[in-house]
């Protein structure tokens, strides 16, 4: 591939009509770890077109549930629905040919890929051709790997047009930030109709956090419904359409984050117990 590639206007992405009726509907979900309860009656319905965020303090098990419906982890028990269809029986490359995209707290990158190619890994569930059709030259798998390029780079370039600059570089030799958006156009590379961001503001400076509460807005805007984890308030208040809060594996409250901010239940999970006995 040489020279600097073109990209073409990006297309709407794949979320559906339907705005407010629930897209994931999660019920029961349990788990643990020998003795150790990580998630203890997880159950929520996320609204299509919402941006929904859950915190909670570390060792809550955000990360399990997120873990449970993208299916790296299987439930004890629990019921997982996207658009009405039970998903707990899929494996994890099944439920993103549904619609469910994913990052993870820690950068699950290909360092030594470039930029262009880390994206491209991400278009895999909405490939036809395997490795012997490829191999072979068809005709109908070269083209399908020319549309791929095509709308690789359109991703890229609805996250950051400085990445479709970048595109032939090696993505370790990105900054961090930067690192973080190509693994969101990775994501969006497989049309979910539902993107999952474990602390997407994790490591980020200031500048970067509010250039990343932009593309969250850019991506429910553009029918993608949107559920985070995040440690970030500022991002959480900023953001979000509701709130989950989970402590020590349970659900302590729900709403609209000025209401859960104020929630006593919610102030003393972060904040701990004020025991009376401590000032006599």
């Amino acid at each position: 591939m040489a020279g600097q590639p073109r990209t073409v206007g990006l297309r709407a992405l794949s979320g559906e009509s339907g705005a407010g009726e629930e897209l994931l509907v999660l019920r029961g979900l349990r788990k643990t770890f020998g003795g150790l309860v990580a998630v203890a009656d997880f159950s929520v319905g996320i609204l299509r077109g919402e941006i929904l965020s859950t915190i909670g303090p570390n060792g809550a098990g955000k990360t399990t549930v997120f873990n449970m419906v993208s299916g790296l982890l299987h439930p004890d028990r629990g019921e997982i629905r996207l658009n009405g269809e039970p998903i707990g029986h899929l494996p994890p490359f099944e439920r993103t040919g549904k619609g469910l995209g994913r990052t993870f707290q820690n950068l699950r990158l290909f360092p030594t890929l470039t930029v262009l190619e880390n994206v491209m890994a991400g278009r895999h569930a909405r490939s036809r051709a395997g490795i012997v059709p490829s191999v072979l030259g068809l005709r109908w798998a070269r083209e399908e790997e020319r549309a791929t390029v095509v709308r690789s780079l359109e991703w890229l370039e609805f996250v950051n047009p400085v990445l479709v600059e970048r595109w032939n570089e090696q993505v370790r030799n990105l900054p961090y930030g930067l690192q973080r958006q190509v693994e969101v156009a990775r994501a969006l590379a497989a049309e979910p109709v539902l993107l999952m961001l474990d602390e997407p503001a994790a490591g980020l400076n200031e500048a970067e956090t509010q250039e990343l509460m932009g593309l969250v807005r850019r991506i429910r805007d553009s029918g993608v419904t949107v559920w985070l984890i995040e440690h970030d308030m500022s991002v959480v208040m900023g953001i979000s359409d509701r709130v989950v809060v989970l402590d020590h594996g349970e659900v302590i409250a729900q709403g609209p984050p000025v209401e859960v901010q104020r929630d006593p239940r919610v102030i003393e999970a972060y904040l701990g117990r004020d025991d009376p006995e401590e000032h006599r």
